[in-house]
């Protein structure tokens, strides 16, 4: 017979494996913090924290207009999640929040101007791991959606505008792999916008 005895060192080690997200995959969860900023060089953007319903979080930021104020890609992903959670509009308003700080390298607890009503509302998100090159020239990585979905009925955005049944979602999630821009060689990646077109006349067919 099998038998165990305590090891704290152990026991520590399966908390921080639990506590972030490493692997491209499908997660239900919610946006924890939903945040808009403007970056250095003017471009427009909101960042999200994502905490899956296993416990796994994540981070990415969706860059939705450029420095003239034209609008870019990220602009389609955040209607993607308006769609899904069925919200039409959004406002600024204060929140408690956790913060990554990169000066003491811990998570804090601040007061920042959030999009309230896109946090802590079950949603559901395909992660695709994208490997780089960070500034050190070492390897590393960071999240991108590849899919937003309804975490109750798994439609797609576009699935939500036209009022049809889940069907996509799993056709998304079978061209799923991780993404490496580590060479300028590397192969360019399949990926899931193809579930997200169809934007450009969001307001005139809205079904909720």
């Amino acid at each position: 017979m099998h038998s165990y005895s305590l090891d704290p060192k152990s026991a520590r080690r399966a908390d921080e494996q639990g506590g972030r997200i490493d692997e491209s995959g499908k997660y239900i969860g919610v946006f924890t913090r939903v945040e808009p900023f403007t970056s250095e060089k003017g471009a427009q953007g909101v960042g999200f924290d994502f905490k899956s319903n296993s416990g796994g979080t994540a981070s990415f930021t969706l860059y939705t207009h450029s420095k003239a104020g034209s609008p870019i890609f990220g602009l389609d992903w955040m209607n993607a999640i308006l769609t899904v959670l069925r919200t039409k509009q959004v406002s600024v308003q204060a929140a408690p929040v956790e913060k990554y700080n990169a000066e003491t390298k811990q998570r804090e607890k601040v007061t920042a101007q959030c999009f309230v009503e896109l946090m802590n509302k079950p949603i559901g998100i395909v992660l695709q791991k994208e490997w780089y090159t960070n500034q050190k020239g070492a390897d590393a990585y960071r999240f991108s959606p590849y899919a937003i979905f309804d975490a109750e009925t798994e439609q797609v955005a576009s699935e939500v505008l036209d009022q049809k049944p889940a069907d996509r979602l799993g056709r998304i999630v079978a061209t799923l792999k991780d993404r490496d821009t580590r060479s300028k060689t590397a192969a360019p990646q399949a990926s899931g916008h193809a579930a997200l077109k169809g934007f450009d006349d969001f307001e005139d067919d809205i079904p909720f």
